[in-house]
């Protein structure tokens, strides 16, 4: 089984979002790490065992409660962890340009690449002379920069509060699934309360760095939700702002800073926008309501000033219009149009390659199971 660019991708971009460990003496910060708190226990799933026929999907049957245990989801450079919450979820989002800056000093920002021929030649007669370890600390002293170079930042987290119209009871959720198909790089949850089959779906498009949320109830219930965006910070001058900016989007946006503000951090800026077909959807004071649906559609999108052609110099531009038009574009597009075009991207590089190792087996077993059994394997 070959696990495609694009997850790939996307789990290397999740995994950097760890929680630096801190070396023996270092400075402890809280964890800055994504959970899932809030949710009932496992009890109120009923147990069953689902049908799964894709060799390529994982499942599992209740919902991720840390940050370890969600799934991947990304184009390449805007990715997602999804956790397949039941009354409370969220979905932890990131991009590949959100860094704090390096703790560098004037002198080394104005002049980067200074001529250090000189030492280097110094270098190269150390080591013709197997004077190595000379050599060696001539370039930790003269040639490597001391400094922290920044570090990968998550963007933040959609945070979302369900109402389905009950109170979740002992073995009152049947049917739970919370899944990823790596085949087409879609994250699933589904489970039934009563006569009505509730289904999110959460993927990424490939044309747009916008993350699609779907959420739709199948019978005569309907739910309710809202939502609003987090984002952990370890000091004050790192927190965000979140505000309502449309009748039915609301916006998340910061900077970057590392331990301090410098003028050289990029700033991020986020939108969700939601839409229904029934009930109603409202915003106000950095928050999102729905009521009474049938069907929600979320688009989300992420924006940084980081400027590529100079990490030095952010980027002066209008982010929260980039994301504007992001989720504009995704929502003209369409939920089916912009899935299709998605799917086909990922496969397009995933299905390059196939491996099969022994002969096929039946994926009946929970992933977090059969990672559990593998241990006991000689």
């Amino acid at each position: 089984m070959f696990l495609g660019k694009r997850i790939c991708v996307s789990i290397l971009m999740a995994f950097a979002m760890l929680s630096t460990i801190s070396a023996v003496g270092a400075p402890k910060y809280p964890s800055t790490q994504t959970k899932l708190p809030g949710n009932p226990g496992r009890y109120v799933f009923e147990k069953h065992a689902p049908a799964i026929e894709k060799p390529t999907t994982l499942w599992f049957l209740y919902p991720a409660q840390s940050w370890l245990e969600a799934l991947p989801i990304g184009n390449g450079a805007f990715g997602a962890m999804t956790f397949g919450g039941l009354t409370k979820d969220v979905v932890q989002f990131n991009h590949d340009t959100l860094w704090t800056p390096p703790d560098l000093s004037p002198d080394i920002i104005n002049n980067r690449y200074p001529d250090k021929s000189g030492v280097i030649n110094r270098v190269r007669k150390l080591i013709f002379q197997q004077k190595a370890h000379e050599a060696h600390e001539v370039v930790r002293e003269e040639l490597l920069h001391r400094y922290d170079v920044g570090s990968y930042q998550p963007f933040g987290e959609l945070l979302f509060d369900y109402d389905f119209g009950v109170e979740p009871k002992k073995g009152s959720i049947k049917e739970y699934q919370r899944r990823l198909d790596m085949r087409t790089g879609i994250s699933f949850t589904s489970f039934t309360i009563g006569d009505t089959r509730y289904e999110r779906q959460v993927f990424v498009s490939n044309k747009r760095d916008v993350i699609g949320i779907r959420m739709a109830a199948t019978g005569p219930g309907t739910f309710s939700a809202n939502m609003t965006f987090s984002r952990p910070a370890y000091f004050d001058h790192q927190k965000i702002a979140i505000e309502s900016c449309a009748p039915n989007q609301i916006a998340m946006s910061g900077v970057a800073h590392g331990k301090k503000i410098t003028p050289y951090s990029p700033r991020y800026e986020a939108v969700a926008q939601a839409s229904v077909s029934s009930g109603s959807v409202t915003s106000q004071d950095g928050a999102l309501h729905v009521k009474d649906s049938r069907d929600m559609t979320v688009w989300l999108s992420g924006v940084t000033s980081y400027n590529s052609a100079d990490p030095f110099k952010p980027l002066d531009t209008d982010l929260r219009g980039g994301c504007r038009k992001l989720v504009t574009a995704s929502n003209k597009a369409g939920w089916e149009q912009t899935q299709v075009d998605a799917v086909k991207a990922h496969q397009a590089i995933f299905e390059r390659v196939d491996l099969r190792l022994g002969e096929a087996q039946p994926n009946d077993v929970p992933t977090n199971e059969r990672v559990m059994r593998s241990k006991d394997l000689p």
